[in-house]
């Protein structure tokens, strides 16, 4: 096995490791942008299979090589067909909302929304004249969230925290605005959050009563919680969100 023989078969794997990510729904983002083909569903499992087989293909015998080649590569040219084509019925079913979807956010572009449908418009105009101290991404997870696209997460609305002298304010991002009919904006009184937590990942928090599947999301958790109510929300960055509640909220008061 050659040096170019390892490259594709790692090319293959990382190929067919994401395209399952896609397939499964663990992946989504990709879906999320309607100006952008299907490529991870259809392009990346049919090349992910011919560059693997192509990599293995010193170590088997001749005979089942070639009938492997024969089916890697009418899988690949399948791939690159539907690629192109991006027919309806093809893809798991959370992803077949996409045609909807795209009507939808045409139809928004023809005649876009007023700016105050805007969750973050609104929210940074409802505060205007406060200094703005830190943005972060975030989905903000709860029982009370319906799902209104299979695009969208289970129990999740992404979104931005804005952090203001006042309050810890949570946005909506303009998609999910789209997809709900109107904005998503909440507070937690900034003299109010008592705690700021990370949940490890995979695991479900205690009280709250949150639902047992919100444990078992791929992205860390963050808790910030006022004592009478909590925010449970979904970050990549969690320990930087901690560390900007605490700066922000709760190291002022015992400075």
């Amino acid at each position: 096995m050659t040096s170019n023989h390892l490259l594709f078969l790692g090319l293959g794997t990382a190929l067919l490791v994401a395209a399952w990510f896609a397939w499964t729904g663990r992946w989504r983002k990709w879906a999320q942008d309607m100006t952008v083909r299907p490529y991870p569903i259809t392009l990346a499992p049919g090349m992910g299979l011919a560059f693997f087989w192509y990599g293995i293909s010193p170590l088997l015998s001749e005979p089942v090589s070639l009938l492997g080649g024969l089916v890697a590569f009418t899988a690949g040219l399948a791939g690159f067909v539907l690629a192109l084509w991006d027919p309806h019925w093809f893809g798991p079913r959370w992803s077949r909302w996409r045609d909807e979807v795209r009507k939808r956010a045409a139809k928004l572009q023809t005649f876009p929304p007023p700016p105050g449908d805007n969750s973050e418009v609104a929210a940074r105009r409802a505060h205007d004249g406060q200094p703005l101290l830190a943005c972060r991404w975030a989905a903000l997870l709860g029982p009370d969230w319906n799902r209104p696209t299979p695009l969208r997460l289970d129990d999740a609305v992404p979104g931005r925290l804005l952090f203001y002298p006042s309050e810890l304010v949570f946005a909506a991002e303009p998609p999910d605005d789209m997809v709900r009919g109107g904005p998503t904006v909440l507070s937690l009184p900034a003299t109010a959050i008592t705690e700021v937590r990370r949940i490890t990942r995979g695991t479900q928090p205690e009280g709250h009563g949150w639902p047992p599947h919100l444990g078992r999301r791929y992205l860390s958790q963050v808790l910030i919680g006022t004592g009478e109510q909590a925010w449970l929300v979904e970050t990549a960055r969690p320990r930087r969100l901690v560390a900007d509640v605490n700066a922000h909220y709760l190291a002022p008061r015992y400075a």
